[in-house]
């Protein structure tokens, strides 16, 4: 069948007549007008194109420019949260070796890293301890199940597993309050 503008115009030329091609790719005989038409489709053409060869910077920046502002569909996400089910992510069982951990140590002194030590926050302390004792088992006060790490050292935070018990949810808001009262009553004495 010609193109669409040659019916309505009324012109009709054996030049315009569809050419039985086979796909360089996928070898799939497909009916084209182009003489220089090489796939079957947008897929073959850009599998046998940009699969596996690496993309240049000014590609690159230009994709980037492209999809700013862009968001995936609901189902688009789901798709690809299926499709990553059960693959290892990139950032397990790359472990780095000592000696690479002590260079970059060395490169970053002097400049902002996440890494506070000590100074972290409460939060950070907290996953930190959960970290290194696990979940809390059983409440040390009333012997119900933990849920909590209670910090015992008047809310001064540090990196000490000594200073961490495990308590219940109300045991841990009892076991604070006293401490708050304790702390208030000490600042007002040295007033």
């Amino acid at each position: 069948m010609p193109p669409y503008s040659l019916q309505l115009s009324g012109g009709f030329h054996y030049k315009y007549m569809p050419i039985t091609r086979k796909c360089i790719l996928c070898g799939k005989e497909f009916k084209t007008y182009s003489k220089t038409q090489k796939y079957c489709s947008h897929k073959c053409k850009a599998q046998d194109l940009f699969v596996g060869k690496p993309l240049t910077e000014e590609t690159k920046r230009k994709l980037s420019e492209a999809n700013k502002g862009r968001k995936h569909t609901k189902e688009a996400r789901e798709n690809m949260s299926q499709a990553h089910l059960g693959k290892p992510s990139n950032a397990e069982g790359n472990k780095w070796s000592k000696k690479s951990r002590e260079r970059l140590s060395k490169t970053l002194i002097g400049t902002k890293r996440a890494w506070k030590g000590d100074n972290a926050g409460e939060r950070a302390m907290h996953q930190w301890v959960k970290k290194h004792k696990g979940e809390p088992k059983i409440c040390e006060f009333c012997r119900k199940p933990a849920k909590n790490w209670a910090n015992t050292n008047h809310h001064i935070y540090r990196r000490k597993l000594d200073d961490y018990i495990a308590l219940c949810i109300s045991c841990h808001r009892r076991y604070d309050i006293a401490r708050r009262k304790e702390i208030e009553q000490t600042r007002c004495e040295t007033k």
